[in-house]
């Protein structure tokens, strides 16, 4: 099994997806603020990391990114997508 999940999920419902954001309003399976470290899981968690348009309103982009790799599994994928300009 490839565990996969949604970072700042928002209103995105991706058939497989653990779900996490800081607000309860789109229920997602944890509420988080990306701000606060260590995230709540443990080193070498997930499969698969999707994050759409959330890093660009973090307070530490590499303080989140180097969680990211913490609990991304080896030879794990990390998708991110952010604004262009």
């Amino acid at each position: 099994m490839n565990p996969k999940i949604n970072i700042g999920c928002g209103d995105e419902n991706f058939e497989g997806y653990y779900r996490l954001d800081y607000d309860n309003q789109f229920k997602p399976d944890k509420i988080w603020n990306l701000n606060k470290f260590p995230y709540p899981f443990k080193d070498n968690t997930w499969g698969e990391i999707y994050t759409s348009h959330v890093l660009e309103h973090v307070d530490d982009i590499y303080a989140v990114l180097h969680e990211m790799f913490r609990i991304t599994k080896v030879g794990g994928i990390i998708h991110i997508k952010m604004p262009h300009h």
